[in-house]
C-alpha cells in the first residue's frame, strides 16, 4: 500500500492541475495554491497564497506538506514580472520553509541554457543565459538550491490540447520554412507524469546524505528543427507552407540552438507516453478533427 504523501503545488494552474490529478491518482494528497483558487477544480483542495506576500505563506507549514512543487509563472513577458515569480517570489517561498521538513522541487525551464550552434545539453552543462527570463530563472534555481532537499526541474516547451500555439502558427503561415534552429518540446501529459515521477524519487530520497539529485532536464527523446516541426505540421493539417521567407512575430523570444538530452530522466524509470512531437501532435490534430 502507497505511503501517502501531502503535496503542495504553488502556482497550480494548468500544468499543476495535471501534476495534481497524477499525484491523486497515485494515492497522495495534493493541496493547490494559487492568487484565486475559486478556479481550481472541485476534486483538488485550493488554497488562497500569494508569494509576493510572505504574510500569506505562512499557510505553507501549516500545511505540513512532506513536498512542495513551485509552480508559479509569470503573468507577463517581463522583467519585473519575471523578477516577482523567480527572485522574490522563490525567496519568501524558502524562507517559509525554513522550519519545515519538506522537499522542494522549482520548475524551471531550458530557457536557461545559452547554447545557439545545435549542441546536445544535459544536467551538466553550463549555463550562461543572456536574455532577462533565463537570467532570472536561474537565479530561482539557485533560491530553491539554498535549501538541503532540493531539486530544480528544467522544463522544455509544452505543448498538447490546451496548448495550441504552433498549429495557430502553422494556419497562419507565421514561420519560415528554412528556420533550421533545433527546438524542444514535452508533451503536457508526459510533463506532469515526469513532475509526478520525481516526486516519487524525491520522497524515497534520504534527506539525511542529501542523495536527490539536484537538476532533471525534462524533454522529450526528439529535438527537431523549428522547420521540420512546422513542416509536419502543415502536412498533417493539410496547410501549405509559406512561400518565401517571413520573420515570425515570436522570433524575439527564441532562446537559442541546443539539443536536450533527457538520459538521466529515462535511466531514472521514466517512460514516455509521447517520446517526440509527431506522436504527440498526431493525436492533438484527430482529437481536434473528431471535435468537428
Amino acid at each position: 500500500m502507497i505511503d501517502a504523501k501531502r503535496i503542495v503545488i504553488i502556482g497550480c494552474g494548468k500544468l499543476g492541475i495535471e501534476t495534481a490529478s497524477v499525484l491523486r491518482a497515485a494515492g497522495h494528497t495534493p493541496i493547490g495554491l494559487r492568487r484565486r483558487p475559486d478556479v481550481l477544480p472541485a476534486w483538488l483542495d485550493g488554497r488562497a497564497v500569494d508569494v509576493l506576500d510572505p504574510t500569506s505563506l505562512t499557510l505553507l507549514p501549516a500545511l505540513k506538506p512532506d513536498l512542495v512543487i513551485y509552480q508559479a509563472t509569470p503573468g507577463a513577458y517581463s522583467e519585473n514580472a519575471y523578477r516577482d515569480v523567480y527572485s522574490t517570489g522563490v525567496a519568501n517561498v524558502v524562507s517559509a520553509l525554513q522550519h519545515c521538513s519538506a522537499a522542494l522541487i522549482f520548475v524551471s525551464s531550458t530557457g536557461v541554457y545559452h547554447q545557439t550552434d545545435g549542441s546536445w545539453v544535459d544536467e551538466t552543462s553550463e549555463t550562461i543565459p543572456r536574455a532577462f527570463n533565463g537570467q532570472l530563472m536561474l537565479a530561482g534555481e539557485r533560491y530553491a538550491l539554498s535549501m538541503d532537499a532540493a531539486c530544480v526541474v528544467r522544463l522544455s516547451g509544452i505543448y498538447g490540447p490546451n496548448r495550441l500555439r504552433l498549429l495557430e502558427r502553422v494556419r497562419s503561415g507565421d514561420w519560415s520554412p528554412s528556420d533550421r534552429h533545433f527546438t524542444n518540446r514535452i508533451h503536457e501529459t508526459d510533463a506532469a507524469r515526469a513532475l509526478a515521477h520525481i516526486v516519487e524519487i524525491a520522497l524515497r530520497a534520504p534527506k539525511a546524505n542529501n542523495s536527490l539529485p539536484r537538476c532533471w532536464l525534462v524533454s522529450d527523446s526528439e529535438p527537431a528543427p523549428y522547420a521540420d516541426v512546422m513542416h509536419f505540421l502543415a502536412t498533417e493539417l493539410e496547410v501549405k507552407p509559406p512561400e518565401s521567407e517571413v520573420l515570425s512575430n515570436h522570433s524575439g523570444r527564441r532562446v537559442g540552438s541546443k539539443r536536450c538530452e533527457n538520459k538521466m530522466l529515462l535511466e531514472s524509470g521514466f517512460t514516455f507516453k509521447y517520446p517526440n512531437y509527431r506522436v504527440g501532435y498526431q493525436e492533438i490534430i484527430r482529437q481536434l478533427s473528431d471535435l468537428h
